[in-house]
């Protein structure tokens, strides 16, 4: 279906990845992974035929239909469902409404092209997607932009396109990003029962490993895709394994060079001591023997490291450094809310909440999109007013993290933002920024022109030196590559302060191992349930 040949893309003067070569048969369901800034999202569009690579080729049947569905939609909701389908229904719509006699031909074209194109059962087909993601309503606005959907709206759209889509290959970039637990539930069935060849990214480990059976790993340091026959998870033991075994031949090999270059030395000595301290011929030949063989145990090194079944020294891809100071407070009340409302542009959004956050606690809030999760973050810190009764220790620290990092969109650089949270000098700052792999020039570039990822990693740094006694933690996964979750799951696991952290990622809320899960359904809060119900999406715990 899919055959990637020698194929390499250069951004800059290094190469993104080179030499790439896979091939990906009919109905095969694929994992691409990689840090972030490996050349993920650009494979997808190369494999898309939606640029173009310096070297090498994709070739894909005459006949094959391929979809590339990234993280950010454009356009009106037709042009992100089927534009050139939509497009058409838009012209037939607006002829018809200023139809007159003049206009007949017009018309008359506007609707054969409309008809050649599927018509009216291409309509209809479009309407079971999105009736079954709950936005029936947007078929009759198909112009109105992309851009005023709410983050899950958009995901739903984009389940929709997925659902709706006649594809035969399906190159998905963080399809599962901003969607809920029901939204998740619908796109591992679809991706499990579709004929379709998917090659899928996404930083949710949980949907790689249901609905993916192969793996391509991109390495930023070699610049190459490796494959693996199984899941992430397999992936991910397999790479672990390989990185030791590749430690273990190398210390290995260093130490027989060792062993060998001390017996050398040790040869060289003695055979200098006999010839400084013999003046008997003898003795002096016996000197001379013995330093050839020291001269041929230090071929033996040159020839062992010239070899090409040499080991080199194995490199190793950089991961964070995370670490959260332990809390000052302990054993009190952090926050206490009662009969909290917020309301947005006049429409009540938050209704009658009473909540109470204990030191140590840690706290999951779940919910369907829409509900009112980041609203309610964002009223406990204090960023939207509220009505009711909210009451925060004087001396509490409070480290929040936004969905999409929007604090960090001014002018300023990470320098600057991280020496006003904490007072460093600037030699000790740039040491905190490397821990999150922030280096150089990125660390004085103004905020608003780094990647999503880069910004996420610096409001990382910027929440561990605020040492904080509560996390609100919104979304935290959104943006960061799978070592980096991997990594920001350890810190918080040994984090013995309060916690409080809306996400859709099951895996992360696993790891955090919440004392209590909150849940919001249309605004209110209706308490607490057992983790093993809350780990289930409602469409399951229905069948049961």
């Amino acid at each position: 279906m899919l055959q990637v040949s020698n194929l390499s893309l250069q951004f800059t003067e290094e190469p993104l990845f080179q030499d790439v070569h896979f091939s990906l048969p009919t109905g095969a369901k694929v994992g691409l992974v990689g840090p972030n800034g490996s050349g993920k999202s650009s494979l997808l569009r190369l494999l898309a035929g939606l640029s173009v690579p310096q070297t090498g080729s994709v070739q894909v049947p005459g006949d094959c239909r391929r979809l590339y569905l990234g993280p950010d939609l454009e356009g009106s909701v037709g042009e992100i469902l089927d534009p050139t389908f939509f497009r058409a229904a838009s012209r037939l719509a607006r002829l018809e409404a200023e139809l007159d006699e003049s206009r007949l031909d017009e018309y008359a074209a506007a609707l054969e092209a409309f008809e050649e194109l599927g018509g009216w059962s291409r309509l209809a087909r479009w309407r079971g997607p999105l009736r079954e993601t709950g936005l029936e309503d947007l078929l009759d606005d198909p112009q109105r932009p992309g851009s005023t959907l709410s983050g899950g709206e958009r995901s739903r759209l984009a389940l929709a396109r997925l659902l709706g889509a006649q594809a035969d290959v399906l190159l998905l970039d963080e399809p599962s990003a901003s969607m809920d637990r029901d939204g998740l539930a619908h796109l591992e069935r679809f991706l499990e029962s579709t004929p379709a060849t998917v090659v899928l990214v996404s930083h949710d480990r949980r949907l790689l490993d249901r609905t993916t059976c192969r793996t391509l790993a991109l390495d930023p340091i070699a610049r190459t895709l490796t494959e693996y026959g199984g899941s992430y998870s397999f992936c991910r033991a397999r790479r672990q394994e390989e990185e030791r075994r590749a430690w273990r031949e190398f210390e290995d090999q260093q130490r027989r060079v060792q062993r060998l270059e001390e017996a050398a030395r040790g040869l060289r000595d003695h055979a200098r001591s006999i010839e400084a301290t013999s003046q008997n011929d003898f003795y002096r030949g016996v000197a001379k023997g013995v330093a050839a063989k020291a001269r041929t145990r230090q071929g033996r090194i040159q020839r062992m490291l010239a070899d090409e079944n040499r080991k080199d020294k194995p490199r190793r891809t950089e991961r964070m450094r995370l670490h959260l100071a332990p809390p000052r407070l302990s054993g009190v009340c952090l926050l206490k809310a009662r009969a909290l409302e917020v309301c947005r542009e006049g429409r009540p959004v938050l209704r009658g909440v009473d909540l109470e956050i204990m030191a140590g606690r840690r706290i999951a809030l779940v919910g369907a999109n829409g509900a009112g999760k980041s609203t309610l973050l964002a009223a406990l810190t204090g960023q939207l007013p509220a009505q009711g009764h909210l009451w925060r220790r004087e001396d509490l620290k409070t480290g929040s993290l936004e969905q999409t990092a929007r604090n960090l969109q001014d002018r300023k650089s990470a320098l600057e933002a991280l020496r006003e949270v904490a007072p460093m000098e600037e030699g000790e700052a740039r040491t905190f920024l490397h821990r999150f792999l922030l280096t150089g020039f990125q660390t004085l570039r103004p905020l608003s022109t780094l990647s999503d990822g880069q910004r996420m990693r610096v409001a990382l740094a910027l929440l561990m030196a605020a040492e904080p006694d509560l996390l609100v933690l919104d979304e935290p996964t959104a943006h960061l590559d799978l070592d980096t979750v991997e990594a920001l799951e350890e810190a918080l696991g040994a984090f013995p302060g309060a916690i409080l952290a809306v996400s859709h990622d099951r895996e992360f809320l696993e790891r955090l191992a919440p004392d209590q899960t909150w849940v919001l359904e249309d605004g209110v809060l209706k308490g607490t349930r057992i983790e093993e119900e809350a780990a289930q999406p409602s469409w399951r715990r229905s069948r049961y």
